[in-house]
């Protein structure tokens, strides 16, 4: 039985909106956890915000739900807390595969550029989690078909400016941040979108991206990443911290704290000369982190707070496949012995079987 803290050294403090959407109907604290107990109306989505001061506002999660009420646990470690549940914004749209996603940016290479987005969405009226698919370097938007076998997911494929998508090197120079951030914030408005379960699923450059995400946006917008061939590099952590470019650019010239309570995936091959798999020189020059290192500071941001798994701690899951978990399942690498960036010789590896229990497995995770 846990023990009940009296909140007598740390000041919480819930604010309840006064609506028919959402309340806060109370808070207790227990080991250090708020435990909150909401009531909020069925099949909406919520936003969960934070704050230590009630002027800068952190959106950490968003909620749908299925009932009217529940429970939203999280760790304070800070003398201030306050929390705010408020309703996100939906219109009655219902978002159809004939649609065309779109996001206009202007920046040195073009002005009022259409960023497009491809769009499948599976039968039924949902609302669907959602699958956001980032081809690789010299991609395009039909990366996303490699993932119809998930089937139950909105599939959404942005194509990349000059097929690639902006890290530090790349000779594209596109806002891909702030054109992802806008994807997903229009995303939700769609009351066929559950924004609760939203994945983001990357290979290559399209998994550097996802690492930029990880970093830099908040919790609410997206929960769970897949990166296929993606470790961290050493632009976007050193000196034992994450950094990244406040103006949105490829600076990485701020620390940073990523968000927590997400989901992280990470399939690897022990002979990727593109993105070594223990870390050194790569691709355009880059410098990466092992790919084990890599998945620690993951977990260790996620919560995470034992030693860094060794090489012979891996469970064999499949021939040729062996799993390191942290967190109960919550952040996971697949390392694939011998397979190169392309993640051959495991055939086609979309349509390798041992891949695809990997992906089904990690996402039927409760």
């Amino acid at each position: 039985m846990m023990k009940k803290s009296h909140l007598k050294s740390m000041l919480l403090i819930t604010l309840l909106p006064i609506t028919a959407y959402a309340n806060i109907n109370s808070i207790e604290l227990v080991d250090q956890h708020a435990q909150l107990l909401l009531h909020m109306q069925i099949d909406e989505n919520y936003e969960m915000q934070t704050s230590s001061n009630l002027i800068d506002w952190l959106p950490v999660e968003t909620l749908s739900t299925e009932t009217s009420s529940g429970t939203w646990n999280v760790l304070i470690n800070q003398t201030n807390a306050f929390f705010l549940l408020d309703k996100i914004d939906s219109t009655t749209n219902v978002l159809q595969s004939a649609d065309v996603l779109e996001v206009i940016q202007s920046w040195s290479q073009e002005q009022n550029y259409t960023r497009t987005t491809k769009v499948i969405v599976p039968a039924g009226s949902g609302p669907h989690p959602v699958l956001i698919a980032i081809h690789g370097n010299g991609g395009n938007t039909n990366y996303v078909n490699q993932y119809n076998f998930l089937d139950q997911y909105i599939r959404i494929a942005p194509q990349g400016y000059k097929k690639s998508w902006t890290i530090a090197r790349e000779p594209s120079r596109p806002a891909d941040l702030a054109f992802m951030r806008d994807l997903l914030l229009r995303l939700r408005r769609y009351s066929n979108v559950d924004a609760s379960r939203i994945v983001i699923i990357g290979s290559s450059n399209g998994a550097a991206l996802i690492n930029r995400l990880l970093i830099e946006l908040n919790g609410a917008l997206f929960q769970t990443a897949i990166k296929l061939t993606g470790q961290l590099n050493t632009d976007q952590y050193n000196q034992n911290q994450f950094w990244h470019d406040p103006t949105g650019g490829n600076a990485y010239d701020t620390s940073t704290d990523p968000a927590q309570r997400r989901r992280i995936l990470s399939i690897v091959g022990t002979v990727d000369t593109v993105v070594p798999y223990a870390g050194g020189n790569g691709v355009l020059g880059y410098q990466f982190l092992d790919a084990q290192e890599s998945l620690y500071l993951f977990a260790k941001q996620m919560g995470y707070i034992g030693s860094q798994l060794t090489e012979n701690q891996g469970i064999q899951i499949d021939n040729e496949v062996y799993q390191f978990s942290y967190l109960d399942g919550d952040v996971i690498m697949a390392k694939l012995v011998g397979a190169n960036h392309g993640l051959q010789p495991f055939i086609n590896h979309f349509q390798d079987g041992r891949i695809k229990n990997i992906l089904k497995t990690f996402l039927n995770h409760p």
